[in-house]
């Protein structure tokens, strides 16, 4: 099972299906994923429900507080990833900076909603705060300067908003494009009794400073977000299946279609199927429920390269397509169409925007997201060199739903000019949701860790950097290395020594 994909996953979901997964094996493979086991969802929803949620409820397990001269952060289950210094375009020794940041922590202060706890009323509170980030750009010759700067910033393409990210310049708002970075981490193995394995079937997104500090060093991420989209020419063949019928009273009544391929000469990719299973010989069968439980309407197979001869169409009870399960009386209408790969990524993902996320998805996140299922079916799927496990069944339902929901880094995109002699100011503001343990670890229960780099991935000249917090009366610091004092008034430090600043701070009331 795909563990990591669970909590992403839990909104896609009817809760009427039943899951079943069958261990890969090397002669044979089958998946059927009309869901994620419920048993599963319940306990990782449940048990990490306070802090997977953004909020913190009062009246619960408490964490012991650390000294504030601890020299070394915590490796939280989650990490935000760090708020990240601007930077230019094109490096100008021309033009040089201060910074200003402010983390300030109103939400720990205001609950929004409240709750019942062993007959007393307890608030909730949001865990997080708003960091505002402003620059001031200096024009030290006598000509106008005229330069693009760049504010990375980590996130993920479902979460954009102008609540969470805005931009103004000399006080006016603007809308910067957004260039949005490939998926920020890799992939890794499955807990067993002896560890991790050595396969590639859960993700694995950046979990510490270090990580970010990899990614984005040497210059490549950043070239690659600058550069166009993977254009996918491709002819494929396009398989449709509508007007799918089933006698009453089967619930749970499955079309599947079979057929032999071969491995060197083609190339399959699915919408829309819920089952599926490989052989070594070549045998290929995909399945879906015919009462559409999910509302997406399309049930689509893409061929690349050699296309199928020879298919059979079999209906079953449910999603067992076993023999002695067999059911008669459904039927499909099968369309065979010829498009560009190009084509079908587009359809498919205005589909999964349309059906998935009930519109919420706007223009600019599904084009994000387009672009960033390309770059996993090109870089891990089925149409890179090795592709990763998660990948290679050929799902682009997975490509395009994790796409939306995968950390990486953005860049806003800020065009300027500087006046000669002269100086412009940048005020961004950012929502940070912190860096947590879910609940039922009990590590680090309550406490959140915000951090910001003051040189990565930077070519501009910062003379100064200050960090500044505000709305801080109702929290307290357990580990830092920003030098704050809240207990003598010291909420203004200047950074710029090193490059990683963080600090874990929780409720004052938990101590």
């Amino acid at each position: 099972m795909k563990a990591k994909q669970l909590i992403e996953a839990i909104g896609l979901l009817d809760d009427s299906l039943i899951a079943q997964y069958d261990a890969y094996k090397p002669a044979k493979r089958k998946w059927l994923r009309p869901a994620i086991a419920a048993a599963c969802i319940c306990l990782l929803a449940g048990t990490g429900w306070g802090i997977m949620n953004g909020t913190l409820k009062m009246g619960g397990s408490t964490a012991g507080s650390g000294s504030t001269g601890h020299e070394e952060n915590s490796s939280f289950m989650h990490y935000e990833g760090p708020v990240m210094p601007l930077t230019l375009l094109e490096e100008n020794a021309d033009v040089t900076a201060s910074r200003e940041l402010t983390f300030d922590f109103l939400a720990y202060s205001e609950p929004y909603e409240y709750y019942e706890y062993k007959g007393e009323t307890k608030p909730v509170f949001r865990t997080g705060c708003t960091v505002g980030d402003s620059y001031t750009l200096y024009n030290g010759t006598d000509a106008d300067i005229s330069l693009t700067a760049l504010y990375p910033f980590t996130g993920c393409i479902r979460d954009l908003s102008d609540e969470k990210f805005s931009v103004s310049v000399d006080g006016e708002k603007i809308d910067p494009e957004l260039l949005p970075g490939s998926y920020a981490g890799d992939f890794e193995g499955v807990w067993t009794k002896d560890g991790l394995d050595d396969t590639t079937l859960n993700l694995h997104p950046p979990g510490a400073f270090a990580d970010y500090v990899q990614l984005l060093e040497n210059g490549a991420y950043l070239e690659r977000t600058l550069s166009d989209a993977p254009i996918l020419d491709q002819p494929v063949t396009v398989y449709s299946f509508t007007e799918n019928t089933a006698p009453e009273g089967y619930d749970a009544a499955t079309q599947s279609i079979s057929f032999y391929i071969d491995p060197s000469e083609t190339t399959i990719l699915s919408f829309g199927f819920e089952g599926g299973e490989w052989r070594e010989d070549g045998f290929r069968r995909f399945s879906f429920f015919v009462p559409r439980i999910r509302r997406r309407e399309s049930k689509l197979l893409t061929i690349l390269g050699e296309d199928i001869a020879d298919y059979t169409l079999q209906g079953y009870q449910n999603g067992a397509c076993e023999e002695g399960n067999e059911l008669d009386g459904v039927s499909s209408v099968i369309t065979r169409t010829e498009m560009t790969l190009e084509q079908l990524m587009q359809q498919v993902t205005e589909e999964i925007a349309l059906y998935y996320w009930d519109g919420e998805m706007t223009e600019q996140q599904m084009q994000m997201t387009l672009r960033g299922a390309k770059e996993l079916l090109t870089d891990y799927g089925v149409l890179s060199n090795s592709s990763v496990m998660r990948y290679d069944d050929g799902r682009l339902d997975d490509l395009i739903s994790e796409a939306y929901a995968q950390e990486r880094v953005f860049y806003a995109e800020i065009p300027l000019t500087i006046p000669a002699g002269g100086s412009i100011n940048i005020d961004i503001t950012l929502w940070r949701g912190g860096s947590y343990d879910y609940a039922c670890s009990g590590k680090y229960s309550g406490i959140i860790g915000y951090d910001c780099a003051a040189h990565l991935g930077s070519n501009l000249d910062l003379t100064s950097q200050q960090v500044t917090l505000v709305n801080a009366d109702d929290i307290q610091i357990v580990r830092q290395n920003f030098g704050f004092d809240l207990q003598n008034g010291i909420t203004t430090v200047s950074i710029g020594e090193q490059d990683q600043y963080y600090m874990e701070v929780k409720k004052a009331e938990d101590q």
